[in-house]
């Protein structure tokens, strides 16, 4: 079983330093803003030492293969910090048509699974203004090192704040399609068959001149901090998101909360059908 360490030090803010590997591939940041009691780690962890990557025309079991990149179940560190290290990433929308068969389309470039297992990471800790390097390895000697490492991480210098736009425009989904599905929307609610829905639309645009992914997260950051922001960079691609909710928590003693705002959307459009 692995065993865990950790070290401490004096607070710096976790999006500098994550500023500085933003661009790895895997590097991974949970980001949280806002205050408050789930306002009150940030966590940044890269150089994974295994990491998972499920296409959509990959014919694996995608769970089993996660199940297998976690692995046996480590020692926790007691009252330390939530994340102490482990797998993380992402799962797709079109993950769900491995479960059960939807026709979900896929978008060519964002695979099914993307997740990795990390030794070392940084935690933030808010409320106390602290930092917390956590370590993993077979013996005390091997976590002691990667937490060491993990404390380095905060001798990289940041890079400099973004000024101005970060895109040259943005454009907007099918207006027409929006105003039909909120039509529709209105109609059900009148008929009483529901009570509330959220009609979503996609924006798109393309990055300006030396604007990198990161620099979209740290403008959203310090405009609108959020409890449970993310980043995620792959080799081409890279995941910002800014969520003021978590869809799900499972704890270790058996409970399970969820605290979605709304429901979550597919890339793809499609059109609300009608219930006859």
């Amino acid at each position: 079983m692995q065993v865990a360490a950790q070290l401490r030090t004096a607070w710096r803010e976790p999006l500098g330093i994550l500023s500085a590997y933003a661009d790895e591939p895997w590097t991974l940041a949970l980001m949280s803003g806002g205050g408050g009691p789930r306002g009150r780690w940030s966590y940044l962890a890269r150089s994974p030492e295994a990491t998972l990557r499920i296409a959509p025309d990959d014919p694996r079991d995608a769970f089993a293969a996660l199940a297998d990149l976690l692995g046996p179940r480590g020692e926790t560190l007691p009252g330390g910090p939530p994340f102490q290290g482990g797998v993380a990433g992402l799962c797709a929308y079109e993950l769900g048509d491995r479960v059960e068969a939807l026709g979900l389309g896929r978008h060519s470039d964002w695979p099914d699974l993307a997740a990795a297992r990390y030794r070392s990471v940084l935690c933030f800790d808010h409320e106390k203004r602290q930092v917390i390097a956590v370590g993993r390895g077979a013996d005390e000697i091997e976590a002691e090192d990667a937490a060491y490492e993990a404390m380095t991480w905060l001798q990289a210098p940041p890079r400099p704040t973004r000024r101005g736009p970060l895109s040259a425009g943005l454009v907007a989904s099918d207006p027409v399609a929006y105003e039909t599905a909120v039509a529709n929307v209105v109609g059900r609610i009148g008929a009483g068959e529901i009570f509330q829905a959220n009609i979503a639309r996609t924006w798109t645009g393309r990055l300006g001149e030396g604007i990198a992914p990161f620099d979209v997260l740290a403008r959203l950051a310090r405009a609108s901090a959020a409890p449970f922001a993310a980043y995620l960079r792959l080799d081409r691609l890279a995941l910002v998101s800014n969520s003021p909710e978590r869809f799900l928590q499972v704890s270790a003693d058996g409970w399970v909360e969820t605290r979605p705002i709304k429901g979550t959307r597919p890339r793809a459009i499609r059109r609300l059908g009608t219930r006859r």
